[in-house]
């Protein structure tokens, strides 16, 4: 059995019933990993969906684990990020250098956080992707839209050192927030 220093929960927005069952199946894949005992540690990321009265992404994903057996001191909430790109920036000050650690998210979004954490962790983090499975009536839609938005992230990343830590990824955060999606990403949206 491998063991991680934490256990990192990528969010997702919970406003539709497809969306709720994408974010339950990664909180449950996080849950079989933690039951086994390979780690003590679940970090929930998303702050970008307010839902009254449970709150961020990340309050929704604690309140899941809590109601499912996870002590709360077990739980650390990030609530400021709004995509991937935010999940990982704001998660790093969160996780020790040398840390090994588990990045669960959807089967279909593993290229691209994939992408983003290789930016922001380099040397001295070892990560494990660990994907959860997707409904299949959405996973060819779904899959179709990630590339296009991989492709926009790797336009939106380029020469930046995302490993700094610097203003520079603070300012791409917010043209994200502003223009979330290209046309072409518009088009193959599957939600």
């Amino acid at each position: 059995m491998e063991c991680y220093d934490c256990i990192l929960v990528l969010g997702y927005p919970n406003m539709t019933a497809m969306q709720h069952r994408i974010l339950n199946s990664r909180l449950k894949t996080a849950l079989q990993i933690y039951r086994r005992g390979a780690s003590g540690v679940i970090i929930v990321t998303g702050g970008g969906t307010r839902v009254r009265p449970a709150g961020t992404e990340a309050d929704v994903m604690k309140a899941y684990l809590i109601g499912r057996g996870v002590p709360p001191s077990a739980i650390i909430a990030e609530r400021r990020s709004k995509n991937t790109i935010g999940n990982a920036f704001f998660s790093k000050p969160l996780i020790q250098k040398n840390s090994r650690f588990a990045v669960v998210t959807s089967e279909f979004h593993v290229p691209r956080a994939r992408y983003i954490f290789g930016k922001f962790f380099g040397r001295g983090y070892r990560i494990k992707f660990v994907a959860s499975k997707t409904d299949a009536r959405i996973l060819g839609k779904a899959v179709a839209f990630e590339r296009e938005s991989l492709k926009h992230v790797r336009s939106v990343l380029r020469g930046i050192n995302a490993r700094s830590g610097s203003p520079e990824v603070l300012k791409v955060l917010g043209r994200i927030r502003k223009h979330p999606m290209t046309p072409e990403m518009k088009k193959k949206a599957w939600y």
